[in-house]
């Protein structure tokens, strides 16, 4: 034999993250922006991911508050401080807690990021300060990528690809006090057939990926279901005929505990049709088994 037969090479990088991994290389400092939608400044320091903020993807605030993990009033004091010292229990961010929560921020601001193919880096910014809260032990480009790239790879062989996951709305069959666990709980009673999966997970204080998993998880066992369309009255209001419509962008919102200002979601965001049928076929070639375990990415 002169030669043996090789499948095809890994997918190439998105540009962003080849840029990543040069700035890593250079050991830049500073923070690049990603434009999207949804646009992202990512803050290096040495090279290595120390903070994402985007609007895709809880920031550790979101993950602290709305998880319950802290008081808001405790957050809020700490952010101002710039510190993060004490018990958690003692209505202060300890920094331990606040540690993880930064991580899980980066890695699913990056995962958010990689659902988005038209992404593109846009300027570095050389010393750009970070947020008051970044990580102090930066995760590498390459190590960042390569989680988002087996989050994907979970949801998509499990159930379909994120990116079209995210579009759904899912909406609670039964109450929420028959979920199996509070975390469950909690999704199934703000599943109300308006909020998609990044909805919840601003909601909840937990990372979209994780969302993503435990929503389709109680969609196999019956415990919520999903529709190509809002549930009918609970689009978002329309203008009266006396006022007519704005051309201007919708009102941003901020929620309680959220680190950034985010835009109100699309009227008519909903999943294509495509992608709905596609997504009901697999679900039904497996709805007559129940899953064993969670087993969903953290």
């Amino acid at each position: 034999m002169t030669g043996t037969a090789t499948g095809p090479g890994p997918a190439p990088h998105p540009e962003w993250v080849e840029r990543l991994r040069r700035l890593h290389r250079e050991g830049f400092t500073g923070c690049l922006t990603v434009e999207g939608p949804p646009d992202a400044r990512v803050h290096l320091r040495g090279g290595l991911l120390v903070a994402v903020r985007t609007p895709a993807a809880p920031g550790p605030g979101t993950l602290l508050v709305r998880s319950g993990a802290v008081s808001e009033r405790a957050w809020a004091a700490a952010y101002e401080r710039g510190e993060a010292d004490g018990a958690a229990d003692g209505g202060e961010v300890g920094a331990v807690l606040l540690e993880l929560a930064l991580v899980r921020s980066v890695l699913d601001g990056v995962f958010s990021l990689a659902l988005r193919p038209e992404a593109r880096s846009a300027a570095d910014e050389p010393g750009a300060p970070a947020p008051p809260y970044a990580l102090a032990e930066g995760i590498s480009p390459g190590r960042a990528w390569a989680e988002a790239q087996r989050r994907i790879a979970f949801l998509t062989a499990r159930w379909a690809p994120p990116a079209e996951l995210m579009a759904l709305r899912p909406t609670a069959t039964a109450p929420a006090d028959t979920a199996p666990s509070p975390a469950h709980a909690r999704l199934m009673a703000g599943a109300d057939g308006r909020r998609t999966p990044r909805d919840l997970a601003f909601l909840s204080g937990r990372e979209v990926s994780g969302v993503l998993a435990d929503v389709m998880w109680l969609v196999d066992r019956g415990l919520l279901e999903i529709a190509a369309e809002p549930r009918e009255g609970l689009s978002r209001r329309r203008p009266e005929p006396a006022a007519p419509a704005s051309p201007e962008a919708p009102l941003a919102k901020r929620l309680p505990g959220a680190d950034s200002v985010r835009r109100a979601p699309r009227a008519d965001a909903v999943l294509s049709p495509e992608a709905a049928a596609r997504l009901r076929g697999r679900l039904a070639g497996g709805a007559g088994a129940a899953r064993g375990g969670e087993g969903g990415p953290t």
